[in-house]
């Protein structure tokens, strides 16, 4: 499962989007409307492409060195 992390365009609410990331076979674990992101899982490989409301999108990872 693949960990994303998506930035709303301005403009573009949550409640717009829901519908359609459901019916796309994603799985929305997280919203932070402060920061208009959206943490969401799916077996897929996502880009900007798939989705014209997100302004960008970039893949979860855990490669933090201190």
């Amino acid at each position: 499962m693949n960990t994303y992390f998506a930035v709303l365009k301005e403009g573009i609410s949550f409640a717009e989007v829901i519908g359609e990331l459901t019916d796309s076979g994603v799985k929305i674990i997280k919203h932070y409307p402060e920061l208009g992101i959206v943490k969401f899982e799916t077996e897929k490989k996502i880009s900007e492409f798939d989705f014209d409301f997100f302004l960008s999108i970039e893949e979860e990872k855990d490669d933090f060195a201190l």
